[in-house]
């Protein structure tokens, strides 16, 4: 036998070793037979080469070493090229070498791992060859194992399955007798064994085999084998790297290979795969990759740097889309859809590459021609961006030949764009994401489609029915004017699997009933959403069903039938008791529980929801029951609950395996966190998160969670005096901490207390403190002294990389020298508000021993702000090597910067305050203008931080380019078209010289900055001659452009500063303008007037200059910028401003306002088109747009057409019937000399029109003309009239055939309006909320939006111009064109006549602008003020009502809503109301509700008031007394907090006729009470508190109604109050009982109450009482009333005198028991009008109901039926026979 050499051992397992990693990679998808065949051959020469050495080792036979070793040598040639396709070479030698992980991969991460290796199982047991295969490696849980055993049912292949578990095994013969026993045969009979065993095909497992033993697996069965039979050995260990020389086995897999997955994964994806709330759905995402290597790539790359982890869990769910058809590669299908829908126009190239039918090798140039060819680029560098765009996507593949770049596509990917692109048949896809559509795709665009995507646009409509038998997925979110779902919408979509509807305004859900398929349903965001309709538990197959960010109530019943639920994700809306919902229930009992796939459940709660306590014991128990759960989110509001959760099914070893998130303690919405959103957006993203607030104490249970936990947000603890407190070993895996208002915190950690003495010999080993955390946030502490007292040891909080201190009062010291070398991986650090902090390191370190060392090696940002004594950053230390960011800003005693605190050579900015800056000192002049050319000055009037993220913002333009093309599918060459390359760098010197002469001409900070998005590194200090003599450089290129230039400097510098600015206002005005283009002519086709043609050739002119100027632009920004290119930039910036105003112009001239009246036109065109229509009127309040469509009419080229002369005359106020003659007969071109009367003129007018087609357009109509008197046009039959009107009756007086009602514009449409104005763009977000708000103010009138934004314009980027201009607008000063505007508004005003009218109508103004004011609410008002007779009965009193009401609705000033039953009075007419209040005699108002007041006003505000609203405010006190005599209304409802009334408060207030006082927390009415002798209405309804009435109540003799609705006060308090004529009531009063004849001693009561609430039936006892003393009422002309049964219905409608005066009796009656799910049915404010009849859990027949319905209308309904809108919509006459219930 030869005895072999140690190199060619080691070749040989070499060898070995790269037929096992080759062997692996294959058995991952996409490797084709081909190439599979490629390698077979290469597989079998190494199988012979191992056969060889066995018989050799083994066997003892002779080889030829000399033959041997070359033929090893030749094939460890063997090439990997087509390989490393797929994987880089990198990783292949890697898993050669046995390196491939270098950290220990999670559980997770690692059961990927096993079920990849178990795929490569059952392929390579398939090939003939492998008979022994080793698997090596921990498998702890025995997953693979047991997946092993079940082989047989896997393959079906073997006679026999033997399973042996050989750990006990010290030999070869060992392991037979265990295969001889499992047989059932006797380890003696050898023979046997081999015979059955030879004659089989078999599959021996062997179970951890110990290779460390003596055992040989060759020796096991060398006389089982046998050829012609299918025999395998499969043999797992736990050893790796065994100590044999040769490997016994013909393969062998170790399952830590197969986290090669994962690895190219992380690598291709980025850092951002490690952050704790992404890396959870990174593994969904490798294994939903089922190890298609193509698709991990392409979804690493797609979703690189990517932190929202939303879009991560789009992601993986993306991947599991079923198809719907037979297809390869499914995955790959799905992965390329993903990725497609987010390359934005990059998609177009795409697409024209996959067209070329090429996918191999093209010349990048020649591509990039075809793509200029095609228009979908403009330049050679677009289309290098394009190239390095899709190769980055690995779309691409790039290689190079010589100086020749070729691109290639992957065959397979190409295969499957070729399907889904459609060019093999349909397109498959619809990518129309982003695209701003405000109109769907036409319904035959959806047939074929198999995804559709409109997110990101601007859809308020969709579809009614489209057919979409193959759609799988419908991406619809961000539409946030999508607020309705057609019915029907969903009918078409059988095979829909994925839908996301997240952050929609959609408020309820048509008929799912057709998503049989659905397994995703993304509902995020949907804020408006309340209710999930219970048919939604026919989704059985939905997987995920997300919810979080609703406003649901509670989630219906049927949820538990969705048994396939993985993931649940819900928000409860919290004030369900208070917004009348009928639900007590969020969560159903035992809903939960029957969701046992669940693994991962999210639960958010309102924490002053009192449903939850309720619930959340259930929920707790419930959520204990599964197993499957790996991510959990819940509220816990007291510590004692996690007991229950930790001692249950779930126990706390578990939750280490979890995600969870915790909130724990008493979190009430009262309690206002000061803590920035960013920052708990952060916190929630990470893996485990405890959330503590209001604690006490060191709760054991918080303990056990925290020892978990890797981050903690720590809120208002009550007695925490240190972190440590909490124990040092359960803050170990700490990552991420937020301490915010801990008032008993004096310092995190005290290292005298961890630090342990060393032994004998000085060692000891310190527990490592907050040795994983990496942020720390701490805020509002108001005893914080120091971050770490006492001493700290190596390792402590060594991995932190942000710190921030915010508002700690007493700190002083933030670093010491041991903490501060200890922050090794510190990159930003942020100070703000810590008064008392002067340095932020406190050391003692000798002098010389400063240099020695640098500390905060990777610091990049520093912030220090309102620090007002610290005078040095690092005391002396060198720090900050590689800074690239510092801010200051009120650090006035920082006089100095030391040259070793901007050290670095990186650093980017320097932000502060110019008169800071330039007080500055500087030993070294060159080191001031070193960093003078990266300073930038802070605005002291601006918003600090919105300054900071703005120059934040620019400095990470490139990285934000990037990731916003990826996540909104928008490629960074879109952004290029768009936006300008970031201007190339000024160098120092000539910017400081540059600066120099702004600061000579007297120009203010804000010029002097200049934009630099990119810096260059900065000069090094050994640099000083070189950077002296750029300066001088830089003078004399200065000198030699001329002096000339220098006292215009300027004026010339502000033009290359708003150079970027220009171009994008400019690109910007052109989109619109091109949009606006576009819409005209769609709307128009090919008619167009004169004046539109003109119009259009002008915007098609100057889009070709912009196209020019843009072209400019971009040339100019390819070079670097020199100083001779500032003057050029300066002049194409005002060239770019100069044609801006142009484009503006053009906009001004059609604005998109104009589009929209557009409609108004054609409808009035269509109208005049039909020969029965002869008059139309158009009426609308004024500055509506009236004239504006008139003007259109005039000008329309139908209208032209259509009839033979058009006559347009503005009426006026003042026109009279011989004015409005004279105007038409100049009109006509006719002789007007000499005086003439008005018959004769008429006659003279019908004349010359006979014969002719005439239509007249009257403008401005304010009284009712008779036309046949004017002109005689009733002779003239061809003749038609269009009139416009401010009063909706003058249009019907005029007999007008249709009516047409402009209304104002929505808050939306008139802010869209207003920025079209204003001529630019918004760009910062304060000047954007005042702009939001003075928009409210112009009430959506287009003429006054006009004016304002006009106005507006010259205001610039100002604030402060801005918000006083807010305040004039809202005082009505000097706005140029107001004056016109209310002399229309006091015209409407004047013309209602009648005083009373009048006082009707400004007593709207008592509530908000825009406000719903319920009808019969303020009709009780009107009464009780006296505007309707005293003496009228309440039934008369709002028939009187409604016919003022109309009156009011027709001038315009008032506006019908809420589906009629409320009115609205637009914000103008309501400040002209309040205006002509206080020009008024004794009609003074104070009406300031909804402002948030929570001080009453002054005295001097209320004194003189005759009305008072202060409703809907946060008022919790009143003054003692108001003396107001003149009071008539006071209007206090809605203010919670108002607990108390003193008891002076109503002396003065004699003249009270209305008090309403809902909705207050009040508990007892004054003895003051007694003087509002003259109350007509009081109002104390939902005022759950008052307990009762005093005695005094008795003396409101003129009380006319009275609202106790839902308080506790009793009937006998009410008892003496027998003149009521309208008595509201809940039925819970009469539960002390009711006397005989106490409700029959109101002899006066005309309408009667009883409230239907929910605890109904436990007072069913006193209802047959009150129904007896009901029925003897005798003026009763309304009743609401519940009864219990039909029976008490029947004593009722056959025994009251009243019910049988049918023609004039209301009602509105309940029958059954009212339950959570039934209650607050009739409202009788809402249904005054109906007469209704609810039934609700009843059965049978009844003949009372048929009686009950004779010539009344009746809803009969099913119990949990809304009636509500069935009362609204469908309400129905039913006959005896056809009623059942």
């Amino acid at each position: 036998m030869n005895i072999f050499s140690k190199p060619l051992k080691d070749r040989a397992l070499r060898l070995n070793r790269k037929k096992d990693v080759l062997c692996l990679i294959l058995s991952y998808p996409p490797f084709s037979s081909a190439i599979k065949k490629s390698h077979e051959g290469w597989i079998l020469d190494v199988l012979a080469i191992n056969q060889k050495l066995r018989e050799a080792v083994y066997r003892k036979k002779e080889i030829d070493v000399s033959e041997l070793s070359p033929r090893i040598s030749l094939l460890l040639d063997h090439s990997f090229h087509d390989i490393e396709a797929y994987v880089p070479r990198d990783i292949i030698e890697e898993m050669q070498r046995g390196t491939i992980w270098g950290r220990t991969p999670t559980t997770k991460v690692y059961s990927l791992a096993i079920d990849f290796a178990f795929c490569q199982i059952l392929q390579d047991i398939e090939i003939p060859k492998f008979q022994r295969i080793l698997i090596c490696g921990r498998d702890d849980a025995g997953l693979l194992t047991s997946r092993l055993k079940n082989l047989q049912q896997e393959k079906g292949m073997f006679d026999l399955v033997i399973h042996v578990k050989a750990s006990s095994c010290k030999s070869a013969r060992d392991i037979e007798d265990d295969i001889a026993r499992e047989l059932g045969l006797s380890t003696s009979s050898r023979q046997e064994v081999d015979g059955l065993l030879k004659s089989k095909s078999f599959l021996i497992l062997l179970d951890d085999v110990d290779l460390a033993s003596s055992t040989n697996l060759n020796d096991v069965g060398t006389n089982w084998w046998n050829s012609k039979k299918f025999q395998k050995m499969v043999c797992t260990t736990g050893s790796m790297g065994r100590r044999a020389d040769h490997t016994e086995a013909d393969l062998e897999i170790r399952l830590e290979d197969h986290l090669f997955t994962w690895e190219l994964f992380c690598m291709e994806v980025g850092d951002v795969v490690h952050f704790s709330g992404i890396q959870h759905f990174a593994i969904r995402m490798v294994k939903e990759c089922k190890g298609h290597l193509l698709v991990i790539v392409l979804m690493a790359r797609a979703l690189r740097d990517i932190d929202e982890v939303h879009t991560w869990e789009c992601a993986s769910l993306a991947l599991t889309l079923q198809p719907t058809q037979l297809r390869d590669d499914d995955v790959l299908f799905n992965a390329l859809a993903f990725v497609c829908g987010r390359l934005g126009s990059a998609m177009n190239c795409l697409k024209c590459l996959v067209e070329m039918g090429c996918w191999g090798e093209l010349e990048e140039g020649d591509l990039i021609g075809r793509w200029i060819t095609d228009g979908l680029i403009r330049k050679v560098d677009e289309g290098k961006e394009m190239v390095r765009h899709l190769v980055d996507a690995f779309l691409f593949k790039r290689s190079w030949k010589g100086d020749s770049s070729f691109v290639k596509m992957h065959s397979k990917i190409h295969e499957v764009l070729l399907n889904m692109l459609g060019l093999k048949r349909e397109s498959l896809f619809l990518w129309l994401g982003g695209k701003g559509l405000t109109e769907p795709p036409r319904d035959e665009a959806w047939e074929k489609a198999n995804e559709v995507h409109l997110m990101n646009n601007k859809l308020s409509e969709l579809p009614k029915s489209p057919h979409c038998p193959e759609l799988r997925a419908l991406f619809l979110q961000a539409n946030h004017g999508l607020r309705v779902i057609p019915p029907k919408f969903f009918e078409g979509m059988p095979a829909l699997q994925f839908l996301d509807l997240s952050n929609t305004a959609i408020r309820s859900l048509p008929s799912l009933f057709e998503l049989v398929q659905l397994r995703i349903f993304i509902l995020r965001g949907c804020q408006l959403l309340m209710e999930l309709p219970p048919e939604v538990g026919n989704l059985r197959n939905l997987e995920v069903l997300d919810l979080e960010g609703t406003e649901i109530i509670s989630l219906p019943m049927t949820i538990k039938w969705l048994t396939n639920l993985k993931c649940l994700r819900v928000s409860f809306y919290g004030y369900s008791n208070q917004t009348g919902q009928s639900s007590d229930t969020m969560i159903p009992h035992n809903m939960l529980s029957g969701l046992t796939q669940l693994e991962e459940l999210g639960i958010h709660v309102n924490p002053d929801d009192e449903r939850w306590d309720v619930t959340m014991k259930d929920i707790v128990k419930e959520v204990c029951s599964f197993k499957h759960l790996e991510t959990l989110k819940l509220y816990l509001p007291e510590v004692i609950l996690v007991n229950e959760f930790m001692g249950s099914g779930t126990s706390s070893r578990n939750l280490s395996l979890m995600n969870f998130r915790f909130i724990i303690g008493s979190h009430r919405k009262r309690f206002v966190s000061r803590l920035p959103q960013e920052i708990v957006v952060k916190f929630e993203q990470q893996k485990r998160c405890l959330k503590y607030v209001n604690g006490e104490g060191i709760p054991m249970e918080i303990k056990k969670i925290l020892e978990h936990a890797t981050a903690l947000l720590l809120e208002r603890h009550l007695t925490l005096t240190k972190l440590s407190e909490f124990g040092i070993e359960n803050t170990m895996k700490l990552e991420f901490c937020v301490l915010g208002e801990c008032s008993k915190i004096q310092t995190l950690v005290d290292g005298a207390e961890n630090y342990r003495q060393g032994d004998d010999y000085g060692y000891v080993h310190q527990k490592i403190i907050l040795g994983s955390l990496r942020y720390l946030r701490l805020h509002y502490m108001k005893n914080l002294g120091s971050i770490w007292k006492g001493p700290i040891w190596e390792g402590c909080l060594s991995r932190l990389e942000s710190l921030e201190l915010y508002a700690c009062p007493q700190l002083k010291t933030t670093f010491t020298l041991a903490l501060l070398e200890n922050l090794n991986r510190l990159k930003e650090l942020a100070v703000e508000n810590c008064p008392k902090i002067n340095s932020l390191v406190t050391h003692e370190v000798p002098a010389e021993d400063m240099l020695l060392k640098t500390y905060l090696p990777k610091l990049k940002k520093i912030s220090l702000h309102y620090l007002p004594k610290l005078a040095s950053i690092s005391s002396g230390l060198h720090i900050a090597p590689h800074l690239e960011w510092m801010s200051f800003y009120n650090c006035p005693s920082i006089e100095a910067l030391s040259i070793m605190e901007v050290s670095s050579n990186n650093l980017k900015v320097i932000i502060g305050e110019v008169d800071w800056w330039r007080a500055l000192k500087w030993r070294k002049p060159v080191l001031r203008r070193k960093l003078d050319s990266i300073f930038v000055p802070i605005k002291s009037d601006a918003d600090l931080m919105t300054q900071l993220a703005e120059i934040g913002n620019q400095l990470l333009a490139p990285k934000q380019e990037t990731n916003l093309s990826q996540q909104s599918g928008t490629t960074s060459v879109d952004k290029q078209r768009h936006e300008p390359s970031p201007l190339p760098l000024l160098s120092p010197s000539t910017k400081n010289s540059l600066k120099a002469i702004v600061v000579e001409a007297g120009t203010t900070s804000e010029q002097t900055q200049l934009s630099e998005p990119t810096p260059q590194p900065l000069l090094s200090l050994s640099t000083e001659q070189d950077t002296v003599e750029m300066a001088d450089a830089a003078e004399v290129d200065l000198r030699r452009v001329g002096r000339s230039l220098f006292p215009s400097a300027s004026s010339i510098i502000g033009f290359p500063k708003d150079l970027k600015r220009n171009y994008k206002m400019l690109t910007e005005g052109a989109e619109k303008l091109k949009a606006l283009k576009y819409d005209i002519l769609e709307r128009s086709g090919h008619k167009k007037s004169p004046a539109l043609r003109e119009w259009m050739d002008r915007a098609e002119m100057i889009s070709e200059e912009v196209n020019q100027l843009e072209t400019k632009y971009n040339d100019e920004m390819e070079h670097p910028w020199r100083l001779v290119r500032f003057w050029e930039h300066s002049y194409l910036s005002k060239v770019m401003a100069k044609k801006h105003n142009q484009v503006q112009s053009l906009l001004e001239g059609h604005d998109k306002r104009r589009v929209w009246m557009s409609k108004v036109v054609e409808d009035v065109v269509s109208f005049l088109e039909d020969e029965q229509i002869r008059r139309i009127g158009i009426w609308g309040t004024v500055g509506t747009g009236k004239t504006t469509i008139m003007q259109n009419l005039n000008n329309h080229q139908d209208i032209a057409k259509m009839f033979d002369i058009v006559i347009w005359v503005t009426v006026s106020k003042e026109s009279s019937t011989k004015k409005l003659q004279d105007a038409i007969l100049q009109r006509l071109k006719m002789n007007m000399e000499g005086t003439v009367s008005i018959k004769e003129n008429s006659h003279r007018i019908s004349e010359e029109l006979k014969g002719r087609k005439c239509l007249i357009l009257l403008d401005e109509v304010y009284d009712f003309i008779d036309l046949h008197v004017v002109m005689g046009i009733n002779d003239n039959q061809e003749s038609k009239v269009v009139l416009a009107s401010t009063i909706g009756d003058i249009c019907n007086d005029m007999e007008a055939d249709e009516l047409i009602n402009v209304k104002p514009l929505s808050d939306h449409e008139a802010f869209n309006m207003f920025k079209e104005k204003l001529g630019r763009s918004i760009y910062s977000p304060q000047i954007e909320r005042v702009a939001e708000q003075v928009v409210r103010e112009c009430g959506g009138l287009p003429l006054l939006i006009n004016i304002v934004a006009m106005i507006f314009r010259t205001k610039g980027e100002d604030i402060s111009l801005w918000i006083d201009g807010l305040k004039h607008l809202q005082r009505w000063e000097d706005i140029e064109g107001m004056d016109h505007v209310i002399e229309f508004l006091k015209f409407c005003y004047d013309y209602l006549g009648s005083d009373t009218k009048k006082a009707c109508y400004l007593y709207c103004a008592l509530f908000p602008g825009e406000y719903d004011i319920n009808v019969d609410y303020l009709l009780e008002c009107w009464k009780a003020e006296g505007f309707i007779p005293g003496t009228v009965a309440f039934r008369d009193a709002r028939h009187q009502g409604h016919v003022i009401l109309d009156d009011l609705i027709n001038l315009s000033l008032l506006e019908r809503s809420g589906k009629g039953k409320c009115v609205k009075m637009n914000r103008i007419l309501r400040k002209m109301a309040l205006k002509i209040s206080l020009q008024s005699d004794g009609s003074k108002f104070l009406a300031k509700p909804c402002e948030g007041l929570q001080d009453f006003p002054d005295s001097k505000e209320w004194e003189d008031a005759s009305r008072i609203s202060l409703m809907n405010n946060q008022l919790c006190t009143l003054p003692k007394s108001l003396r107001c005599h003149n009071l008539s209304t006071l209007l206090l409802q809605r203010n919670n907090g108002l607990s108390a009334i003193p008891f002076p408060f109503f002396n003065s207030m004699h003249l009270l006729r209305v008090l309403d006082l809902h909705g207050t927390g009040i508990m007892l009415l004054p003895s003051s009470i007694s003087k509002l002798i003259h109350l007509r209405g009081l109002y104390l309804n939902s005022c759950p508190h008052l307990i009762g009435l005093l005695p005094e109540i008795r003396a409101l003799t003129k009380l006319e109604l009275l609202d106790i609705r839902r308080t506790k006060i009793p009937f006998r308090h009410i008892g003496s109050l027998i003149w009521l004529k309208c008595l509201r009531i809940s039925l819970s009063s009469f539960s002390m009982g009711i006397k005989l004849g106490s409700i029959s001693a109101f002899v006066s009561l005309e309408e009667f109450c009883v409230d239907d609430d929910v605890s109904v039936e436990k007072h069913y006892k006193y209802l047959k009482d009150v129904t007896k003393e009901v029925i003897t009422l005798k003026k009763l002309t309304s009743v609401q009333f519940c009864f219990p049964t039909v029976d008490s219905l029947d004593l009722f409608v056959h025994r009251s005198r009243e019910w049988k005066k049918i023609s004039h009796f209301s009602f509105q009656f309940s029958v059954g028991h009212q339950d959570s799910t039934s209650s607050h049915f009739l409202k009788s404010s809402d249904y005054r009008s109906l007469n209704c009849l609810k039934l609700v859990n009843g059965g049978g027949r009844h003949p009372v109901i048929t009686k009950t319905t004779i010539n009344k209308t009746i809803s009969s309904c099913p119990e949990n039926f809304d009636l509500e809108a069935l009362i609204c919509s469908h309400s129905w006459r039913l006959n005896e026979q056809r009623l059942e219930f």
